[in-house]
């Protein structure tokens, strides 16, 4: 079973009810559960929300579901704005984890949390164990063989619909946002039978490198742009000095350090091979080391 809305966020907003309610609904148990008068038991009552919901999983959910169950964490990262005992929601989670040992139907029992946050970000405390159960789930760029399905929509639209691909995968280094916008230009564009690396360099370059902070819609190269800009002061010049020690070398040795794992969210470097490097030629061409010093000489204190 999965469910899809934003769990820990309606917790941190103190709707603990209406989350556990809500659980209830999705899961189809809303006539076999009494969920009121067990919600009203004073030794519920007296259980902090973190431990409530515990308490949930242990006596309702995994009592009344026998298969197994996945439950998706939506936008991890809006929990950095809102008052919530991340480090006792995360510590809750691995307690349930540690229950599999003892108890085996809590080996049925699945979280899987999507965001943008590292796990320095969500735990305030000097401990991060919690995160030593978890196993990480790199997205990656597309691949070729991946992007393969968008040449049936190229079929009827450009000469050579193999040779658009690739070089669109070129210039998006796979990501799938710009792939999507690139292909959707090129198939509007008046193509004249032009050679596909010349016609999409053309289209990457004039409609969305150039007077990019204008063209960028719907926005992306924004949202990179305000992930390595407004972040805490000394976190802005430590991701900005990364970015020119990159683009100056070409890559780095990557590994994960906060400085890196902060980095690798803004989406405009990734791993490769080993390497920390920029993703693609769009982002390349758009965080230039000149405009990349720009940013470092405007955030530098005065004398």
């Amino acid at each position: 079973m999965q469910l899809g809305h934003q769990l820990a966020a309606l917790l941190a907003r103190g709707q603990h009810a209406g989350t556990l309610k809500r659980l209830i609904e999705d899961l189809g148990l809303a006539e076999a559960v009494p969920f009121s008068s067990w919600w009203k038991e004073s030794s519920v009552q007296a259980l902090s929300p973190v431990n409530r919901f515990a308490e949930f999983i242990d006596k309702i959910l995994l009592a009344q579901i026998t298969a197994p169950i996945v439950i998706f964490v939506e936008e991890v990262d809006n929990l950095l704005s809102l008052k919530f005992d991340t480090d006792g929601f995360f510590g809750m989670i691995r307690s349930l984890h540690e229950r599999r040992s003892e108890y085996p139907a809590y080996q049925r029992l699945s979280f899987c949390f999507l965001g943008v946050a590292t796990p320095y970000d969500l735990i305030r405390g000097d401990h991060r164990s919690a995160f030593n159960i978890g196993h990480a789930v790199e997205l990656s760029g597309l691949e070729r063989q991946e992007a393969a399905p968008l040449l049936k929509g190229l079929a009827g639209q450009v000469a050579d619909p193999a040779a658009v691909l690739d070089a669109v995968l070129h210039w998006s280094g796979g990501q799938p946002f710009l792939t999507q916008k690139l292909l959707a230009m090129v198939c509007a564009a008046d193509h004249a039978e032009r050679p596909a690396a010349e016609l999409v360099e053309e289209i990457a370059r004039e409609q969305i490198i150039h007077n990019w902070e204008t063209q960028d819609l719907p926005v992306h190269l924004r949202t990179i742009r305000d992930r390595l800009l407004q972040g805490p002061e000394g976190q802005r010049g430590r991701l900005l000095g990364l970015v020119q020690v990159i683009q100056e070398q070409g890559g780095i040795p990557a590994d994960a350090s906060p400085e890196q794992m902060q980095l690798r969210l803004t989406g405009l470097v990734v791993p490769r091979a080993g390497q920390l490097q920029i993703a693609n030629p769009i982002y390349a061409a758009v965080f230039t080391p000149d405009w990349v010093r720009r940013q470092l000489q405007e955030r530098r204190p005065p004398i």
